[in-house]
């Protein structure tokens, strides 16, 4: 009994332990953000160019080709991004100033339906109550924005610097590791290795293809109907698809309220934006990517959205992208050590203990166990 006890107690020191070093972990993470961002960018970007590279390899390209061909790829990508995200700004700082008055036909209009249920004092406006003037605000935000553009474009060049190296030494890193480590199984961090590689590389690869989709769908929608900012709804559409279900609501409820701040009063194009931007989200994600992606993530929802929740608050906006891919290397560690499969099992989606329950479910139920004991007479026959 008392050798049993304290089994006990150190399984739940331990477990403490654990808790605490996770709880250390993350606040160091936060503490130096500036720093930690930089290097967890730059191994995700490795993870997603490690296939590639690998691939020209097994095709007869050299090592050195392989990764300066890596390398351009993903400076052709970057670079597309930083044209198109001083595009966007340009666009917006000239078009945003023509929809002043737009905004304020819209305000009288809903002022309007207001003092039908609930009376209001003559002067009353929705948006004149928060004493707020949006289009200068927006305006602000856009130039603080473009005005940190150096200071993006340098850790930008270092994390391209960090990956370039990974890259470069894509064939050693695993054996230093374990040679860090020094564990009792090397073929088994060996795995574990391979297994987050594969992982995160697919996920990132299949959720890409998903992504690119959802932006020609929304493109292609709000396009039909002449929406000036259409290009930029179709990227934002792209980028915000990484972020689980919050993305593809916000990026939703942003695409109606530029259809309606452009097309008010006529219903018509915000009706047909509105219906097709939700088709394309409800069909896309929630019946094709499921189905691309299947259950090789295994996460419970629940965690998604916490993880969104805690990572945002480390990394800010760059975090929530990669929420889903860190629980997802967490996941996979947690599962391979024996002190930490019960984090693993919370983590999951629950799909094993469903399973069980429907397979307990089919067995206590007395009817269906007396179907299964009638022997027909073609089965007699057989």
């Amino acid at each position: 009994m008392e050798e049993e006890t304290g089994s006990k107690n150190f399984k739940h020191m331990h477990t403490a332990m654990l808790i605490l070093t996770c709880i250390v972990i993350l606040c160091v993470l936060k503490w130096s953000s500036e720093v930690s961002l930089v290097l967890v960018l730059a191994v995700f970007l490795y993870l997603l160019l490690s296939p590639l590279a690998r691939r020209m390899e097994k095709s007869k390209f050299p090592p050195l080709l392989a990764t300066i061909i890596s390398m351009l790829v993903l400076l052709v990508i970057i670079a597309a991004a930083f044209i198109f995200f001083f595009y966007a700004v340009d666009l917006l700082m000239k078009t945003l100033p023509r929809y002043g008055s737009r905004l304020a036909e819209l305000e009288s209009y809903l002022t309007k339906l207001l003092s039908k249920v609930v009376d209001l004092p003559s002067d009353f406006t929705i948006l004149g109550g928060l004493n707020v003037d949006w289009i200068s605000l927006i305006l602000s935000t856009l130039r603080s924005v473009s005005s940190m553009a150096i200071t993006i474009i340098s850790k930008g060049v270092l994390v391209l610097i960090f990956v370039m190296f990974l890259l470069a030494e894509r064939d050693t890193v695993v054996p230093k590791v374990l040679e860090f480590v020094k564990h009792k199984d090397p073929g088994t961090v060996e795995q574990l290795f391979f297994r987050i590689n594969r992982q995160v590389s697919k996920y990132l690869a299949l959720k890409s293809f998903i992504s690119i989709l959802t932006g020609i769908a929304f493109f292609l929608c709000t396009k039909a109907v002449g929406l000036e900012f259409a290009s930029l709804c179709g990227v934002l559409a792209f980028v915000m698809n990484f972020i689980p279900t919050i993305g593809s609501i916000i990026v939703t409820i942003m695409t109606i309220l530029m259809a309606v701040l452009q097309f008010f009063p006529a219903w018509s194009p915000i009706l047909f934006v509105a219906f097709g931007t939700l088709i394309i989200e409800g069909v896309l994600g929630n019946i094709i990517d499921p189905k691309i992606q299947g259950n090789q993530l295994n996460l419970s929802p629940f965690v998604l959205l916490v993880s969104l929740t805690l990572w945002g608050y480390i990394w800010g906006i760059i975090g929530m992208f990669l929420a889903v891919p860190m629980m997802s290397i967490l996941q996979i560690i947690f599962a391979n050590i024996d002190q930490t499969k019960p984090f693993a099992v919370l983590l999951s989606g629950g799909s094993k203990q469903k399973q069980k329950k429907e397979k307990k479910k089919k067995n206590d139920d007395p009817d269906q166990n007396f179907k299964d004991s009638i022997v027909l007479p073609s089965d007699r026959k057989q």
